[in-house]
């Protein structure tokens, strides 16, 4: 799927592993298996990328599936 297609909070992962939190705006990686750090550094919490820059690493998968509205 393509990252502008998600919702704001939803986490999604690239081709590559890493895992995004999508934002309004924005989208934030969580955590780069190709990051050397393990999550408890500097791999959480990096700078925010525009969706349109970010969706040049995908596509993407939503990690957590949408809720169904009754």
């Amino acid at each position: 799927m393509k990252l502008a297609d998600a919702k704001p909070g939803d986490i999604l992962q690239d081709v590559s592993g890493a895992v995004w939190l999508r934002g309004v705006n924005a989208a934030r990686c969580l955590n780069d298996p190709d990051d050397k750090h393990d999550g408890d550094c500097n791999s959480f919490g990096a700078d925010a990328m525009a969706i349109e820059e970010a969706e040049q690493l995908g596509p993407f998968v939503r990690l957590v599936p949408e809720t169904e509205t009754p």
